[in-house]
């Protein structure tokens, strides 16, 4: 066959080759921080690319217990660590967040789990069916969860709005299960919608549609279907009007979403499983007796008297469960309250109104005909305090519908959690057609909840909406089932100790067993898992700096309920006033002058008579009445006060009750102030008056507690304990061995706040201790120490000026001196971004002693508050500094990527060639760079592949070996790097 050749015009074309992209240096700048959050997946690395997106899945700042010593809550060193790191030049890090989760052995030990909190979705039941879809088993009230486990979402709210779009019903079928729409379209009704149908009776039929085709064609005779009606099939339910009862029977009121610490009865099953692990089951239920006191079929409205009361009545929102007489009544609380009924002594009672419904387990005989037919969706709406609101708006109440409610994912399942790899995929091809994330919200971030612990298991199962509103009404907000254990148990952290950062499996093995180890963990054992903790880093391949800055806590403990705080007032003394003793010598000492104000006898109340005075002294009287209110949630109150006369006044706060550190914060002539944003604490505030040049004693101080305080508090540092100590230890050996065995990853460590210079140089020598379970000392250049703490300017909505350890901001320079000049340059003689002041400040005749010890010291300069070492901790003079193990580093995974390369390449001398080619034009790049000490490419590196290390015996084995030899700026020796390529991979070692 003759093809037709394209005619083309006469003259010269060109075609541009696009030129080859030159290879960059692996990325020596990505780091991963481990540490307690808020919120977020357990045990799971999360890429952040900014302080933002981290805060969008992590959360605030991590509140674990309170500082009696300073009166303030103690916070997680993770989130300010992370946004220090992106202040410093960061560009990119992972965040593992740790705590302790459920496993087998946790009855064993005793340790409470990172728990879930779960919602009930006001309005939404679920009905289960037999395996046929045909029977109907059960009806349940729906449940939601947090997106992640911890206590972060306790002051959540949860509240729905159902939407409906008319369409017209031609038929039903008699068992309700088939339902002929006419639809404007075919994309009209799809699989997936839930199809609500009224009949004249009262009765409705809910159709959770599964296929939708067009009917068959009629007879003949019969006039012709219209060609746009289409036949829904599916499960159904039909739901009836309750029918007045007289007289009012007595009923059994079931209320759903009863913690495990309620006073009601107990649950129908205890908690087991997973589910016990969580302390909730959705089955979990309060049983109450009542009477129905009043029902109206017309308008769906039911009200019923309880004759037992529970510990908290329904919310509105709330499904309740009523039964009598073998009838089942689903009724959606509206209102809820208590009323006092007459005689003496008064008695007292609750009455619940709302929508009810009757589950009709069979189709009901109706011969009605329709007279409305709805496709039913609703919004999911979450809301925190009144600066916080998001929506998911369309969503679905069947699994086929592409928007089902069921299917939002928690944070375990979304990052590729242990059991749940791949399932964003899988979520994400669902919705594919809708080309949006499920999870996301339009403003960013995360939508707080997820689909229920148990939506796996329910696949013939689909909800439907009970009294569900059409308008969105806050007051019908319902919040989370209330748990028995405090926040901190929930969020997993009741114990300071070292498996909250360590995989339970990795424990006890040393430096050169600890990779094999955990690749049987991630590939052979019988049940194999993700690595959890730190050990969840060595799966993160471009990651090169690590961190864990919640490692130097000082531990707590609970508060008992003798310890609780008392209400007292703080004592405030007569001020000592100097006007006042004018017949005394002057010129006293600062030392005389303390001396004297410290003096029982110059503080009185009144002028010393008999002396030489002013005769203008007055003594005036402080105020009185001095009063804060209870402070709103945004740390707002309003102080105030009562004087007789018009005068100026001073109010003095202070965060200690001895007044220690006290300042005035206002000066002025009025009696009422407001003060707005205090953080959580404990506030101590006393006024003084001011007349004409006499003062006033400052009068009786008042305490204010800003938010709860926490039932934990922090050991003090007089209590460090060896709990706490050990932990640490554990901690950072843990780390630097597991940095050595990975070859490729750097540790930056800190030590606890309240340490001196002894402690530094003491806790060095321990941490570097052979001891049984010691650290390698092979492993000691893998890992550098850096102190005092930095006091910061924060962008944390918890407070703008924090104190916090190093690791954040030393890291963000690493990261920054890696990105600008390079790896082989060290990350020191770089100011700290917005610090403010050093904590504790080291003596300057101690900073040589702590820099022998390995210590690298943040120190205040005129320039700032920088490092001026970079020491890691090895005693080998040759990997002392940080730039030289970082170099390694880089020549590490640069043979690596290089190596790859060559795998199944024929063992011969123009191989040879090549690879030597290869690798000393990589070596020759660093060398233009600056990376080695050399002032000739000879003099810096060599890359040795001749015959005396490659035997024979060696290429016959299909063994290539590649030493690269380089001298760092310092120390200028050579250091060997052997890459060892075999026919499967290649491997890197070092030498000398």
């Amino acid at each position: 066959m003759m093809t037709q050749v394209a005619q083309r015009l006469p003259g010269i074309g060109f075609e541009a080759q696009p030129s080859t992209q030159r290879e960059h240096l692996p990325r020596m700048d990505v780091a991963v921080f481990v540490g307690f959050a808020a919120s977020g997946p357990l045990h799971t690395p999360v890429a952040v690319e900014d302080a933002a997106q981290f805060e969008a899945v992590f959360g605030i700042d991590a509140p674990l217990a309170w500082d009696e010593q300073h009166s303030r809550p103690v916070y997680a060193n993770l989130a300010p660590a992370v946004r220090a790191f992106f202040r410093n030049g960061g560009r990119r890090c992972w965040v593992i967040r740790v705590a302790r989760a459920a496993r087998d052995d946790e009855e064993r030990t005793g340790e409470k789990a990172a728990q879930y909190n779960y919602f009930p979705i006001p309005g939404l039941a679920r009905v289960d069916f037999d395996e046929s879809g045909r029977k109907l088993v059960a009806v349940t009230p729906a449940f939601a969860r947090a997106r992640s486990e911890g206590s972060w979402s306790d002051s959540l709210r949860t509240g729905t709005v159902l939407a409906s779009l008319a369409v017209e019903i031609v038929s039903v079928s008699p068992d309700g299960r088939t339902v002929d729409v006419k639809v404007r379209s075919k994309a009209g009704i799809a699989p997936g919608d839930l199809l609500r149908v009224s009949f004249e009776d009262g009765h409705i039929l809910l159709l959770a549609v599964d296929t939708v085709q067009q009917p068959p064609a009629s007879p003949p005779l019969s006039p012709p279907l219209d060609i746009n009606v289409v036949r829904a099939s599916g499960r159904s339910i039909w739901l009836g009007p309750v029918a007045e009862a007289s007289p009012p029977p007595s009923v059994c009121v079931h209320v759903f979403g009863q913690g495990p610490n309620s006073v009601c009865s107990p649950p129908v099953s205890p908690p087991s499983g997973q589910g016990g692990r969580s302390g909730f089951e959705e089955e979990q239920w309060c049983e109450l007796s009542g009477n129905i006191i009043k029902s109206d079929p017309s308008t769906k409205t039911m009200s019923i008297g309880l004759t037992t009361l529970p510990a908290e009545l329904p919310a509105p929102g709330s499904l309740i469960r009523v039964e009598w007489n073998e009838r089942q009544v689903w009724m959606s609380v509206r209102s809820a309250g208590y009323e006092t009924g007459e005689g003496s002594p008064a008695s007292k009672g609750a009455c619940l109104q709302g929508e009810a419904v009757e589950i009709a387990y069979d189709a009901p005989v109706c011969s009605q005909k329709p007279v409305s037919g709805e496709i039913l969706s609703f919004d999911l709406h979450a809301q925190r305090g009144v600066d916080y609101f998001v929506s998911l708006r369309g969503l679905g109440f069947t699994p086929r519908h592409p928007r089902y409610w069921g299917k939002l994912p928690t944070d375990r399942e979304l990052y590729g959690g242990p059991g749940a790899a791949g399932e964003r995929e899988r979520t994400a091809a669902a919705f594919v057609e809708e080309r949006m994330d499920f999870w996301s919200l339009h403003g960013g971030g995360r939508f707080p909840l997820a689909k229920s612990e148990k939506e796996p298991q329910r696949e013939n199962s689909f909800c439907f909406p009970i009294g569900m509103p059409f308008v969105l009404n806050r007051d019908w907000f319902v919040g989370a089932v209330k748990l028995a254990a405090t926040p901190l148990e929930r969020d997993g952290l009741a114990s300071f100790t070292a498996d909250l950062f360590l995989d339970h499996g990795l424990v006890g093995y040393g430096l050169h067993t600890l990779m094999s180890q955990a690749d049987f963990i991630r590939y052979q054992a019988p049940t194999i898992r993700k690595l959890q903790g730190i050990h969840a880093a060595i799966e993160i391949d471009e990651a090169t700096i690590i961190s864990v800055p919640d490692a130097v806590h000082r531990g707590w403990k609970k508060k008992k309920p003798d310890e609780q705080p008392k209400d007292k007032e703080p004592e405030s003394k007569p001020e000592y006033r100097p006007e006042w003793w004018h017949f005394e010598q002057c010129g006293l000492s600062p030392a005389e002058q303390k001396k004297r104000s410290e003096d029982k006898d110059h503080r009185r109340r009144d002028p010393l008579q008999g002396n030489f005075l002013n005769c203008s002294i007055r003594v005036i009287k402080p105020p009185t009445g001095l009063d804060a209110g209870k402070p709103d949630l945004s740390g707002s109150f309003v102080l105030t006060w009562s004087f007789g006369q018009q005068a100026r006044f001073a109010v003095q706060e202070a965060t200690s009750p001895d007044w220690a550190g006290a300042a005035v914060m206002y000066e002025g002539g009025d009696n009422r102030i407001a003060i707005y944003g205090r953080q959580p604490g404990t506030y101590y505030y006393r006024v003084r008056a001011e007349e004409n040049g006499d003062t006033s004693d400052w009068s009786a101080g008042i305490a204010v507690q800003v938010g709860e305080p926490l039932p934990w508090t922090q050991n003090k540092t007089e209590q460090y304990s060896t709990e706490a100590l050990e932990t640490l230890l554990a901690v950072q050996r843990a780390l630097l061995r597991t940095c050595a065995a990975r070859g490729d990853l750097f540790a930056v460590l800190s030590l606890p706040e309240h340490y001196r210079e002894n402690d530094c140089a003491v806790h060095k020598k321990t941490l570097k201790e052979a001891v049984p379970g010691g650290l390698e000392p092979a492993a000691l250049s893998y890992g550098a120490l850096y102190h005092p703490w930095v006091t910061t300017r924060d962008e944390s909505p918890v407070n703008p000026l924090r104190t916090v350890p190093p690791e954040g901001p030393l890291c963000g320079i690493f990261a920054e001196r890696a990105m600008r000049r390079g790896a082989w340059v060290a990350p020191a003689n770089v100011p700290v971004n917005n610090a403010l002041m050093l904590d504790p400040p080291v003596l300057p005749e101690r900073r040589l002693e702590l820099q022998e010890a390995r210590v690298n010291l943040l120190r205040q300069e005129a320039r700032g508050f920088l490092v001026l070492s970079a020491d890691t901790m090895s005693d080998d003079p040759e990997l002392r500094p940080i730039n030289v193990r970082r170099l390694l580093t880089l020549l590490r995974k640069l043979a690596l990527r290089m190596g790859q390369r060559y795998v199944f390449e024929p063992n011969n001398a123009s191989f040879h060639r090549l690879v030597q080619r290869s690798f000393e034009a990589m070596l020759d790049e660093l060398f233009m760079r600056g990376a080695f000490a050399g002032p000739t490419p000879a003099t810096s590196y060599q890359v040795v592949t001749g015959n005396g290390l490659n035997t024979p015996q060696s290429l016959e084995a299909g063994r290539f070996i590649v030493e690269l030899k380089v001298a760092p700026s310092k120390p200028l020796h050579f250091l060997t790097i052997r890459l060892v390529q075999t026919g499967d991979g290649a491997a890197v070692s070092e030498g000398r």
